[in-house]
């Protein structure tokens, strides 16, 4: 019903105005009638609606082909620090290996306008992902920012793999930071871990297992003008094992702290 009253909208404004034509003002009708009569409905209608809607603009200014679009992965979120930008990332498919199901996705990292779709900047990363025998399980946009020069803000894309093997399990996360400079999108910190898990049992109480995590602050230092990025990197190893029927567990902790500083466009960790 919302949809034909939408389409039916911009179908009446093009027959009464023959200069308002084209895919894209179309799909730009349909956004611009959609946060209209969707604010009517809960936020999380709203938000899949528009989300539609400005995918879809994006895909036809940018001329994609629908078949190498990998749909599963495609995420939109409203910028945390400014909510007339969308951040939209589109997968698409670089390799698929039917054989053992494994395919390398490249992306394109998009901010655009949340009332128009109007493209504002921009970045195509080459094999940003991949998912073999450590399947890609999801892609997601960290709502957290991080200001990392004066009027410069970075957002975070995480990318999530894991393993179904219940003996020997397997979990990682790792996240990308992107900066806007002039009408693009710079990758200034690439594909850089901040969770894994590794562990192996015996379905039923004996095993080990191993988790890193990495937690990336802001500090007040700077190097070449850039803020310092702190990172606190948290090893915990468990032991579990049978003592009687009672299955145990020991548990030892460990942290270290790391810096991040910028240099040659890009974040580093200093050694």
């Amino acid at each position: 019903m919302a949809n034909q009253i939408i389409l039916s909208s911009c179908n009446f404004l093009i027959m009464h105005f023959p200069k308002l034509k084209g895919k894209i003002w179309l799909l730009r009708c349909n956004l611009f009638f959609a946060l209209s009569l969707f604010s009517f409905f809960t936020v999380a209608q709203q938000r899949d609606g528009l989300n539609d809607a400005i995918v879809e603009i994006l895909i036809e200014e940018l001329h994609l082909e629908d078949q190498k679009i990998y749909d599963e992965f495609i995420v939109t979120t409203l910028h945390p620090k400014d909510k007339t930008k969308a951040i939209v990332i589109i997968p698409i498919i670089n390799e698929i290996n039917e054989k053992d199901d494994s395919y390398i996705l490249d992306a394109y990292i998009l901010v655009a306008n949340s009332l128009t779709g109007k493209l504002q900047h921009s970045t195509f990363v080459k094999s940003f992902t991949k998912s073999d025998a450590i399947s890609l399980s999801k892609i997601n946009i960290d709502t957290s920012t991080y200001r990392i020069a004066e009027n410069r803000d970075a957002f975070a894309v995480e990318t999530h793999h894991r393993t179904l093997s219940q003996p020997n399990p397997y979990a990682s996360t790792s996240t990308a930071l992107f900066m806007a400079e002039g009408d693009e999108l710079k990758m200034i910190l690439e594909k850089y871990l901040i969770m894994e898990f590794t562990g192996e049992w015996d379905l039923n109480c004996k095993g080990e297992s191993t988790q890193i995590t990495k937690v990336i602050k802001e500090t007040q230092r700077k190097t070449n003008d850039y803020t310092e990025l702190g990172v606190t990197k948290v090893i915990t190893m468990r032991k579990t094992y049978l003592e009687g029927e009672d299955c145990k567990v020991e548990v030892e902790k460990d942290s270290i702290q790391q810096i991040m500083i910028f240099k040659d466009g890009k974040y580093k960790t200093l050694q």
